[in-house]
């Protein structure tokens, strides 16, 4: 997690996600090693895989409608850093994944 830059999720993971860390990096009832991987995550580009338009909101997040191989590649290469993939099975089964040559939907 120290080297990534991105954040790759489903829309329901995502979801869960935008509901929980951008709070969490402010609430001072959490434990202070909570509250800095939160706002570490919280800081990251977030990138949304889903056919819905309707995404939840949060800082820094931006929407896919399938995963695509030749931005994942530029992201990975670019000054972003790894990209950490949390919980979203659809996107680990990707073409990036698999070599697959068509791209899942979330």
């Amino acid at each position: 997690m120290e080297s990534a830059g991105s954040l790759l999720l489903g829309r329901i993971t995502h979801g869960y996600f935008a509901g929980y860390w951008p709070q969490a990096a402010h609430d001072p009832d959490e434990p202070d090693e909570l509250r800095t991987y939160a706002k570490r995550v919280d800081a990251m580009a977030k990138i949304v895989v889903s056919v819905s338009v309707s995404i939840a909101p949060w800082k820094n997040t931006r929407r896919l409608e399938r995963v695509d191989p030749d931005e994942i590649t530029e992201l990975k290469s670019g000054a972003g850093g790894d990209i950490v993939i949390y919980g979203s099975l659809g996107l680990v089964r990707s073409p990036m994944t698999s070599g697959s040559s068509t791209s899942p939907t979330c």
